[in-house]
């Protein structure tokens, strides 16, 4: 008899302690965008390796540096597919994209104190004084401090 008392008494615990406060709670959007940027922000990003299509394409992008301000960029040697400066703003309300001011959508793969990865599509081939500029695609930029 205590063994189906102490068997109704853990079924009543775990009845109650199932409730709906175990629903994930919404993040600030403006706080996320805000963390983002600020992590983008804290220092000149250096180009480690570059892919195209996850062909290896290093040469393109030789001593390529990306530096993001709020809501602002410039770069170094970073070719047709990146301007020297222009204007970002964040694509959605979960920080994990942005836009450039030329409609150019880059993804946010990873961003943390040591790395930022991220993708665009680019569409243009480009040659220049005999060399390839730029080449479509899809670009993955893997970047360090």
């Amino acid at each position: 008899m205590k063994t189906i008392v102490y068997i109704l008494i853990i079924i009543a615990t775990g009845l109650v302690s199932c409730n709906d406060d175990d629903e994930a709670t919404p993040v600030d959007s403006a706080q996320l965008k805000a963390e983002v940027t600020a992590q983008l922000s804290e220092s000149t990003w250096n180009v480690q390796t570059v892919t195209v299509d996850r062909l290896d394409q290093n040469d393109l992008f030789e001593g390529f540096s990306l530096s993001f301000g709020d809501g602002t960029f410039t770069s170094q040697n970073g070719g047709e597919v990146w301007p020297a400066s222009g204007t970002w703003q964040f694509a959605n309300e979960e920080a994990t994209a942005i836009v450039r001011d030329d409609d150019t959508v880059i993804n946010i793969l990873t961003l943390n104190d040591f790395a930022l990865v991220i993708s665009l599509s680019w569409s243009e081939n480009t040659i220049g004084l005999g060399r390839t500029n730029s080449i479509s695609g899809e670009h993955v930029f893997t970047f360090s401090k």
